[in-house]
């Protein structure tokens, strides 16, 4: 890994996720990309005007950033992190996705707001957009997450096949940089593969997986949600990890224009891979 996003509101949500975008620049030997976006208020009578308001909205965007840097440079812990900051006016989203080609990073690290209720995690729409829109794999840190060395991975795989892109691949050296341990779990109506085809992809996955520590787990659960929620409260996990496919489940709930409730209540990073 070389380069990791991290988009910044300057808010104490975005404060407690930044703390994982060091951990993770740190133990991986990355560089760490603060970004911060801002947009010009429509209505603006005159040119000049704009203008004017658009050199104090990036004054502030830069100062802003100066703040945050000099808040992580007051902890030596993060002293060999290279820090780089980038204020820019635009929509987050283009931006994040414009940047991937000059920056060429392969991370991108998010905060989000936390549980209203015991099975609701709100995914802000912002995060929601920047996961459909993002080439690269999108860690999504909830509001209440605390920051720990991450031992195991929940990776919820939904036995069809998986291709090694740039963004499983990321994710298979995380884990093997950090020594962690994966949990592979299938949530289904059998607790076993129901085709031919499922028991291939599960193989195929093994075989991807070689080098790093790996156990499969098939649950049984007409629900998907209530499956994963349940697997993840019983055996506990540091980060849950998910594929966003076309037209499926996790696509449904990222959608980019409204806030979706996840059924399952997370209050741990949900790492979202691409499956192209």
């Amino acid at each position: 890994m070389k380069k990791i996003l991290f988009p910044t509101d300057f808010s104490d949500n975005a404060a407690k996720a930044m703390q994982y975008a060091l951990f993770l620049a740190k133990e991986l030997s990355a560089d760490l990309i603060l970004l911060h976006t801002y947009q010009i208020p429509a209505g603006g009578n005159t040119t000049i005007k704009t203008m004017h308001l658009a050199e104090i909205l990036k004054s502030d965007a830069e100062e802003g950033l100066q703040k945050v840097l000099r808040k992580i440079r007051f902890n030596k812990e993060f002293d060999t992190v290279s820090i780089e900051t980038v204020a820019k006016q635009g929509d987050l989203v283009k931006l994040v996705n414009e940047m991937s080609e000059d920056f060429m990073f392969d991370l991108v690290v998010m905060g989000t707001k936390g549980a209203t209720g015991a099975k609701e995690v709100l995914i802000g729409s912002n995060t929601a957009a920047v996961i459909k829109g993002a080439s690269c794999p999108v860690l999504v840190i909830p509001e209440k997450a605390i920051y720990k060395k991450p031992q195991k991975f929940t990776f919820a795989f939904d036995l069809k096949p998986i291709a090694e892109t740039q963004g499983f691949s990321l994710f298979k050296t995380l884990a093997h940089k950090l020594d962690a341990e994966i949990d592979i779990l299938n949530v289904g109506l059998d607790e076993l593969p129901e085709s031919t085809e499922q028991a291939v992809a599960a193989i195929k996955l093994n075989h991807l997986l070689e080098g790093v520590k790996h156990n499969f787990y098939f649950v049984k659960n007409e629900n998907v949600s209530d499956g994963i929620e349940n697997y993840v409260k019983e055996k506990g996990t540091d980060c849950l990890v998910m594929i966003a496919r076309k037209h499926s489940f996790l696509e449904k709930i990222f959608h980019k224009s409204v806030t979706k409730k996840m059924a399952y209540h997370v209050d741990v990073p949900l790492l979202v891979l691409k499956d192209k």
